[in-house]
């Protein structure tokens, strides 16, 4: 090759060199014109997604705010019904002593035995009230006054026309007293003193009563108790007030029944916890447990309805994002769906949008009901949205995501089943019908990956 021919060759290699560097520059210029637009348009995206945030945390706050008064709510109820079953609790045990067994005989009332029982309970604010009962039971024991009738309007004296000082009493019929008789003895008393016995006093009463109540030549009363009486328990109300009695204590039973009727259903259900495979102590337990248990059954249902509510509200987003998904076209490799979405994104893509905020809805109530539930509405903390969103991807593409949606809607209705096993544990420990060995453990629910139980 001559020389020329080389200066020739080497011009044509320099204005190569010279066109692909201006070809380089051209398309630097031109990426940088295109930039700025590129960048608003993610800005404005982004601007569009913080607001979208930021309106879920005020839901979220707000939800949260409306179930922490509930809770405060809900606790005030059970410490004013915890009060309330004391002071029956209590008003039931003075009441007991007071009445000394008998609680249809008032002439055995004994108001000392009831003012010792309340002082004993630490509470004498019931021993006013016990007093104004017993005295009016002492005053429904004396015989009525007699009636005065106008039988010599001549002799009659009148205060502003009422009769007050009649000139003729009628003659009152009395009917014997009984020999041996509470009256009777207030007769003979009366007598012994010197006194009418219309002219007696409550205490006279309360004494006649009480000497009465030690004497051996009084009459023998005898009460049929039983199905066979009249208005006795039948053997299921037996059962029904020794399974009350069983599992609340003495509040369990009811007050105006006598003492044979009280030694049935005692009796019934110490066959009860025997049956149940209790133990006295194990019995007296479960009685001082069973309020807890309730307060404990009471929450779990709040989370549980709680947890149904976000499932519910998953699903629902889980088959929107499915529809999506299959309107988002990308490759296999998630690394170039990232730029190809991001990309979409910026040049505003509906689909790809959409795509990105239902799958966001998704994770929020997935992080909601798996990150503990503590049976509030409201929002799940930020670490559980972030920890949610690293699971599942908009990036991911179209058969791992179906896969993943499967994945985490069994692991919801796991989560959800497990309440509903622990609810049926408490009910279960709280009581039910005795029975001769121990209860089955609660069955817990599996769910298969096709959402299907399996038993």
């Amino acid at each position: 090759m001559s020389v020329a021919d080389i200066l020739e060759q080497m011009g044509q290699n320099a204005a190569r060199r010279q066109l692909v560097r201006g070809q380089v520059m051209g398309n630097a210029v031109g990426a940088l014109a295109n930039a700025p637009g590129a960048i608003l348009q993610m800005r404005d995206d982004q601007r569009v997604q913080d607001a979208q945030i930021a309106r879920q945390q005020q839901q979220d706050a707000r939800a949260e705010d409306s179930y922490q008064r509930r809770v405060a709510g809900d606790d005030r109820e059970i410490a004013e019904s915890a009060e309330v079953q004391r002071q029956k609790t209590i008003a039931h045990e003075i009441i007991t002593a007071y009445t000394a067994g008998s609680p249809n005989d008032p002439s055995t009332n004994n108001l000392d035995a009831g003012i010792a029982k309340a002082k004993e309970l630490g509470a004498p604010e019931f021993i006013e009230g016990l007093k104004a009962k017993h005295a009016a039971e002492l005053q429904a024991l004396q015989p009525p006054a007699p009636k005065v009738t106008q039988l010599n309007p001549a002799l009659d004296t009148y205060t502003n026309g009422v009769l007050t000082t009649p000139a003729v009493h009628p003659e009152k019929v009395k009917t014997p007293a009984a020999l041996g008789s509470f009256e009777d003895y207030v007769t003979r008393g009366a007598t012994a003193l010197g006194k009418p016995v219309d002219s007696l006093t409550a205490v006279d009463i309360e004494g006649f009563r009480k000497k009465y109540q030690q004497a051996d030549d009084r009459p023998r009363v005898t009460v049929q108790t039983g199905a066979g009486a009249p208005g006795g328990l039948e053997p299921d109300a037996v059962e029904l007030a020794a399974t009350q009695y069983r599992i609340l204590g003495t509040a369990g039973i009811p007050t105006r029944i006598d003492a044979g009727e009280r030694v049935k259903i005692m009796n019934a259900a110490a066959r009860q916890a025997k049956a149940l495979g209790q133990s006295p102590a194990q019995a007296v337990q479960k009685q001082a447990a069973y309020k807890s248990d309730g307060a404990s059954l009471t929450k779990m249902t709040t989370m549980a309805a709680a947890a149904e509510a976000f499932e519910t509200k998953a699903i629902a987003q889980a088959d929107l994002v499915r529809e999506l998904s299959k309107k988002v076209k990308r490759t296999e490799w998630p690394i170039v769906n990232s730029a190809l979405l991001n990309l979409k994104a910026a040049t505003g893509d509906t689909d790809a949008h959409l795509f990105a905020n239902g799958l966001l809805t998704f994770t929020t109530e997935y992080a909601k009901l798996m990150e503990g539930s503590t049976g509030s509405a409201a929002g799940s903390s930020e670490g559980a949205r972030k920890d949610a969103a690293k699971l599942i991807a908009t990036a991911l593409n179209k058969g791992t995501i179906e896969k993943t949606l499967d994945q985490m809607q069994w692991e919801m209705r796991q989560t959800r089943a497990g309440y509903d096993t622990t609810i049926a544990h408490i009910t279960d420990r709280m009581g039910g019908a005795p029975h001769a060995a121990d209860p089955p453990p609660a069955k817990r629910i599996v769910y298969g990956m096709d959402g299907k139980p399996i038993s």
